[in-house]
């Protein structure tokens, strides 16, 4: 059978591009599992970036919590001992005024009892056991009111919050790490996605160019055939000496009925 040049060079051609197809088949396969994976780890990253973020949230929340328990507690104490101080300040400027009255009455009683006024003894003596029950009674209002000062503070220090940025900084600070990583992950996943992209456009267009080449290889061929089959058809058709050509070749063919059958003689190379 003779060779076709063009079928040959059309051959040549569909074997490159097929090659060319599978390699960058395999260039596009390795970056599509390199950019699933780096999806999954982006995906990850977002799963811990959101729960550190809940629990930030979480940390925050507490201590403000903490901050709003710690700052009303301690703002009852400071009602308090605000009103209570102004209180005890009143009282002990009365305290001190009862005081000199009660020791002025006591000094007129004596006075009396030692010149001779014995009648006006008593009643500047019941005057100042009067002053000094009003003193008495003041500085018993002041230490109550101090110990309620006392109870109120007593009661803060143990029942306020000990309110403290530190875990609220931890989580922010795993938050940050964990947004950081996620940016990276996310910034790696789009680059592998855009060269996954690229390749994928290379294989489709290496594909499409190996079978446009195979449909050129595939009508070439059918052409032949279907020119080699003409070729017979025509030799066993035809009655007498035929000159052309035979499988590709040049030919004088000679048919002649031998009774039962034609009987074909091919002679190469022309009348020699």
């Amino acid at each position: 059978m003779v060779r076709d040049q063009v079928l040959d060079r059309l051959k040549s051609k569909r074997d490159q591009a097929y090659q060319a197809k599978q390699l960058a088949f395999e260039r596009y396969k390795e970056i599509r599992d390199r950019t699933s994976m780096a999806h999954d780890e982006m995906n990850a990253a977002w799963q811990e970036r959101t729960a550190a973020r809940e629990r930030m949230n979480a940390e925050f929340e507490a201590r403000k919590s903490a901050y709003e328990s710690r700052d009303e507690i301690w703002g009852e104490y400071q009602r308090i001992r605000n009103r209570n101080n102004y209180r005890i300040e009143d009282l002990r400027r009365y305290a001190d005024s009862e005081h000199e009255a009660m020791k002025e009455c006591f000094d007129r009683a004596s006075a009396a009892y030692e010149y001779g006024d014995r009648s006006e003894a008593p009643i500047y003596s019941a005057e100042g056991r009067e002053h000094k029950e009003n003193r008495n009674a003041a500085n018993e209002e002041i230490k109550s009111l101090i110990q309620e000062i006392r109870a109120a503070k007593e009661y803060a220090e143990s029942h306020a919050p000990r309110a403290s940025s530190e875990a609220f900084n931890q989580a922010k600070a795993e938050f940050e790490a964990a947004k950081d990583r996620h940016v990276k992950a996310q910034t790696r996943f789009k680059e592998l996605k855009a060269e996954r992209d690229r390749l994928k456009a290379e294989f489709d267009r290496a594909k499409e160019e190996f079978f446009r080449i195979k449909a050129e290889f595939d009508q070439r061929l059918e052409l032949l055939k279907a020119e080699r089959t003409k070729s017979r058809t025509e030799v066993s058709m035809r009655d007498g000496i035929y000159h052309g050509t035979y499988l590709g070749q040049p030919a004088i063919i000679k048919v002649s009925d031998s009774g039962n059958s034609d009987q074909v003689q091919i002679f190469y190379g022309g009348k020699g």
